[in-house]
């Protein structure tokens, strides 16, 4: 295990710690030392399939929600829709979030993929000299292996509700932090659940722009010196 992988940890944690003031934290916390959470992929093949992946994922999401944070709380913007009388309307940006709301689905939406991959071993060719090399790789555990509640949203949010108390628009936003992606029913309108609950939106953005663009920089220390701003 590296360096910043334990580092990374720690920076994961502290976050927990100071930015979120209810009870139970202790016992989240607990329940993470006791895991595999400092060292989970946070996939078995799409993005940062590595040793302390979801870490560092779950640290790229809440650095994207916290710029997006800081850039609209308590302003406003040109609605993009003309008014009747072809002027634009000021619309107030609803953002009744806090700083501890952002920690916890920024850092917790994931939270099912701890505990639900292993390491395993498979031949594959080498190209180059085509001799036959045995790589290690993750995989999904068995069923028999790991907690089943629904898709992965909804076994996150389920888990974290079972560690700390959670507000009503905190479950939302986990539930949908991949749209309709994990979702079998892809009717739903989400637009209008995001008009409502702009923690979910964000967290959606957040966490597309972070699987697509900051995971690929790969495992780097995080901390408050030295976060991403890209």
């Amino acid at each position: 295990m590296s360096d910043i992988v334990n580092k990374n940890y720690e920076y994961y944690k502290n976050l927990l710690k100071e930015n979120i003031k209810r009870e139970d934290v202790t016992r989240l916390i607990h329940w993470l030392d006791n895991s595999d959470a400092r060292v989970a992929p946070a996939s078995s093949k799409y993005h940062l399939n590595v040793e302390g992946g979801l870490i560092q994922h779950s640290l790229n999401v809440y650095n994207r929600m916290m710029q997006l944070y800081s850039l609209d709380f308590g302003s406003y913007y040109k609605d993009a829709e003309v008014s009747n009388n072809n002027s634009n309307t000021e619309v107030e940006i609803n953002w009744p979030n806090t700083i501890e709301s952002i920690t916890i689905v920024a850092l917790l939406h994931a939270i099912s993929k701890i505990n639900f991959y292993e390491r395993y071993s498979r031949n594959i060719k080498n190209s180059n000299t085509g001799v036959w090399e045995s790589v290690e790789e993750y995989r999904i555990k068995d069923t028999q292996e790991r907690f089943i509640y629904g898709t992965h949203s909804e076994t996150s949010c389920y888990m974290v509700n079972k560690l700390i108390p959670t507000t009503f628009e905190e479950d939302t936003a986990i539930l949908y932090h991949m749209g309709n992606l994990d979702k079998n029913d892809n009717t739903r309108d989400l637009c209008t659940m995001f008009r409502r609950n702009k923690l979910a939106y964000y967290l959606n953005t957040a966490d597309m722009y972070a699987t697509c663009v900051t995971d690929n920089l790969g495992i780097r220390e995080n901390g408050p010196d030295n976060t991403e701003s890209a």
